[in-house]
């Protein structure tokens, strides 16, 4: 799979998993949201995901307000958190860090799904 892929993957999982992976927000900031080629890279990521979407015969629509409830549940993002203290390492673990890829991923919904 490319990471690009990786990412699809990762942005349904935001959604559908049963509860929120903190390593799925960081793999999304670190691989995709926080480079300077994001929004380049934002065509294919929603073009993969329309996809998979098809595929596994699910709605976009169900998609975007699934991502929009999870990434502001103040309790999901309290056990991302809890994720990234065993998973992370500490340079990762600062608070601006965290924070920037809450709000990353926050964004999401409406980048991906105008």
């Amino acid at each position: 799979m490319s990471a690009t892929e990786i990412m699809s993957e990762k942005v349904i999982a935001l959604a559908y998993r049963r509860y929120l992976g903190g390593r799925d927000l960081f793999d999304l900031w670190f691989h995709w949201l926080r480079s300077e080629d994001r929004g380049a890279r934002r065509g294919e990521v929603v073009e993969l995901v329309e996809k998979k979407m098809r595929e596994r015969k699910l709605d976009t629509n169900e998609l975007k307000g699934l991502l929009q409830a999870r990434l502001t549940s103040h309790p999901a993002l309290g056990r991302a958190r809890e994720e990234w203290r065993r998973y992370l390492p500490r340079d990762f673990q600062k608070e601006g860090i965290l924070n920037d890829v809450v709000v990353s991923c926050q964004r999401l919904p409406s980048e991906l799904f105008p």
